[in-house]
């Protein structure tokens, strides 16, 4: 900024920067002349050191006067005395630094030589006027700027209190460099509520604001920084915002053509989504006929993903397209920041149509954690003989995997209902893996177990193959399980040295013989916090299962197999459900009537089913102490009643839950022995509940339930 005005001052420009700098200099020069006045008093040179900013006079030799007047001339000082009398330290210190000491830069004393300027040869005052000026003592300072700790700001600032007692006389080059860089040592320090414009982000030029951008993945952190400045909404809008995410066909070829103009736009992709053709409309003129047609949109792709240099997701929907994924694989390899690989085709079931290159072979990708291969309920592209040929191949190249998923669905009957998976036990590999999940695959027993065992990692296991005999030791890290009620057995039942951090089982049915299952669970399930059976026969069934289980906080038993209705009222569930003290969702029966939403029209019906929904609520919220979340009478539209506790009794209301199932178990059992723990939930989960009239009204309390 000194320089900019400097440069102004020499054209001639009449600013009212120039104009206060002009008047600054002028009075500088006022002070200089007052060459013959006798100094105010005399202080040694220790007290010069200690205390620099004391002495408020520029001081100057009556035989320099005229050389200093012509220097002043042509150098832009600001008024020191001024800047001496700021409360700011920071703001004083860069002043000097811009001012006083930026033209003594190019000193011809020092030549680079440390501490050569004529600082030994500086004169002291007189006491007496007339007399002259005595010697100066020296200054023992060390200008090598190595020598200076950067965490030490009270010895820089002390050194720069000694460079700044000199100010009377000409500094060298030397002590102008230790001063900047004990400014840089001691600014840091020292606060300033008001930072200069320069250091602000928006003051960078595009170039550097789009390359830092160009790190944010998160559309919503995007959109968080779209929405600060008009600067960063011009920067992430056109160029970012709506690439992050491509959601389009293999059809849209203007897509592609787009992308592979715009290099730079290409690589602002990060997750790219091909969707089902689910329509014929293409960008292609009719008169193209349809194998072209095909070859076209599969050379537009293939040419758009190898401008995609940052793509980290990859999601093919593809199934009604006669483009194979074998196609798009190979470019996809060379995709080294790839992350995440999902498949939805029926195809990548098929058999193999060739064998790999050496070359193909050679490439791996070792950032993709998640690979997810899945079929469609849809007949195109399936095989009467399905087969693992092409999945392995594609995993072969996934040497980190931590995330598996390969579920097969058969269309219809005349389709195999399994795919044999030997090949994949036998020789699939992944020190990584955390999560698993295989569904309707089929294989030895002996294979499927060395698989199991030979990856330890693994926490998340979803499988339904049956019947399976472990190793000893097997699933050390084992927390969530989804298997049938034979595999759970024979994973509990597995021997192993430390107790298995085992927290949740799915996928269990209480039908038939159950002794076994439940026994395991009684043995060894002590650890098991939440439960979630796909159907249950037996009312005593479910009292065993409660018996085995105590420490259950989340239970769901799904839906009645034998038929019928459940004949057990609210009583007899509330007795059973005594049993588990640390409960605080259960799922699977009905407790609550149909209540209107409206509260201008109820009716007398609606009051009567207001009143024994009350006293339903009543009666759980005192036989179970923690219980927070039931069924809604209403399926399938995403809502629970949730209990409300309060001082006065015990209510319920009716929630439409936005979050995950996971998320909502999680904070209801961290709040679950506070009061209006629901209003918090409400407040934090962002639920959308609404609470009726009559809820607002007193209810029956806790001492009629005795009745």
């Amino acid at each position: 900024m000194i320089t900019n005005i400097g440069v102004n001052i020499l054209k001639g420009e009449d600013t009212p920067e120039c104009a206060r700098t002009l008047d600054a200099m002028a009075e500088v020069k006022r002070e200089i002349r007052l060459k013959d006045r006798p100094p105010v008093r005399t202080d040694s040179s220790q007290d010069r050191l200690s205390r620099p900013f004391q002495d408020k006079r520029l001081r100057y030799s009556s035989s320099r006067s005229k050389t200093y007047d012509n220097w002043l001339d042509n150098s832009c000082w600001m008024n020191y005395r001024k800047v001496q009398r700021s409360s700011n330290a920071q703001l004083h210190c860069l002043v000097l630094n811009q001012v006083v000491w930026e033209p003594f830069v190019n000193c011809r004393d020092c030549s680079g030589i440390p501490f050569a300027c004529s600082m030994a040869s500086k004169s002291k005052p007189s006491l007496r006027p007339g007399r002259g000026r005595q010697r100066k003592a020296v200054l023992s300072i060390d200008t090598h700027l190595g020598s200076y700790d950067r965490t030490d700001p009270f010895r820089a600032f002390n050194v720069l209190a000694g460079l700044l007692g000199s100010l009377a006389s000409r500094l060298g080059g030397c002590q102008y460099k230790l001063s900047l860089h004990l400014l840089m040592i001691v600014e840091p320090y020292i606060g300033d509520e008001s930072p200069s414009r320069r250091i602000l982000i928006t003051r960078q030029p595009t170039e550097i604001l789009d390359a830092i951008v160009f790190h944010i993945d998160s559309k919503q952190d995007l959109l968080s920084l779209a929405l600060s400045c008009q600067r960063m909404h011009d920067i992430v809008v056109p160029r970012h915002l709506d690439y992050r995410v491509l959601r389009c066909k293999v059809s849209s070829i203007s897509v592609w053509n787009h992308l592979i103009v715009n290099r730079s736009l290409a690589k602002n992709v990060r997750r790219l989504e091909i969707l089902d053709e689910s329509r014929t409309d293409t960008d292609l003129e009719s008169t193209d006929d349809e194998l072209g047609m095909h070859e076209r949109q599969e050379r537009y792709l293939v040419s758009a993903l190898t401008k995609m240099t940052t793509l980290n997701s990859f999601v093919w929907s593809c199934n009604h397209s006669p483009i194979s994924i074998d196609n798009v694989w190979p470019t996809l390899l060379k995709c080294h920041s790839l992350s995440e690989v999902r498949i939805n085709d029926n195809m990548i079931f098929g058999p193999t149509s060739g064998e790999d290159t050496q070359v193909a072979r050679s490439l791996v990708l070792p950032s993709v954690k998640t690979a997810s291969f899945q079929s469609t309920k849809h007949i195109y592209g399936s095989c009467q003989n399905p087969e693992l040929g092409r999945i392995k191949d594609m995993l072969n190249h996934c040497p980190n995997l931590e995330d598996l998923n390969i579920s097969y669905a058969r269309p219809r009957p005349p389709f195999a209902a399994h795919i044999p998976a030997d090949e994949l036990f036998l020789y699939g590999r992944w020190p990584c893996l955390t999560t698993l999940t295989l569904t309707n695959l089929r294989g030895a027993s002996d294979a499927a177990s060395a698989f199991i065992s030979a990856h330890p990692s693994l926490e998340v296991l979803n499988i339904d193959m049956s019947p399976i005999a472990l190793y000893a030791n097997s699933l050390p890290r084992l927390r969530e399980l989804t298997a049938h009620k034979d595999v759970v057995t024979a994973i509990l039942s597995c021997p192993s040295e430390e107790p298995r951090p085992l927290e949740t089982i799915r996928g269990a049915r209480l039908s038939g013989s159950c002794d076994a299952f439940l026994s395991s669970l009684k043995l060894f399930g002590g650890s098991i916090k939440k439960m979630e059976l796909r159907g249950w026969n037996d009312m005593d069934d479910i009292r065993r299962l409660v018996e085995s289980s105590p420490m259950l906080s989340w239970l769901d038993i799904g839906k009645k197999l034998s038929g019928g209705q459940n004949l057990a009222g609210v009583v007899e569930w509330a007795n059973l459900l005594t049993g588990l003290p640390e409960l605080v969702a259960f799922h699977g029966v009905k407790f609550f009537y149909e209540a209107s939403a409206s509260v201008s029209s109820t009716s007398m019906a609606d009051r009567s089913r207001f009143r024994k929904n009350d006293e339903v609520a009543s009666l759980l919220a005192w036989k179970c102490a923690k219980l927070r979340r039931m069924d809604h009478w209403e399926d399938g539209l995403g809502k629970v009643v949730v209990l409300v506790r309060e001082k006065d009794g015990a209510k319920w209301k009716d929630c439409f839950i936005e979050t995950s199932t996971e998320a909502f178990w999680t904070i209801i059992t961290y709040y679950c022995s506070h009061l209006h723990v629901e209003r918090r939930i409400a407040e934090l989960r962002g639920l959308s509940c609404e609470r009726s009239e009559l809820e607002r009204n007193e209810v029956n309390s806790f001492p009629v339930l005795g009745k």
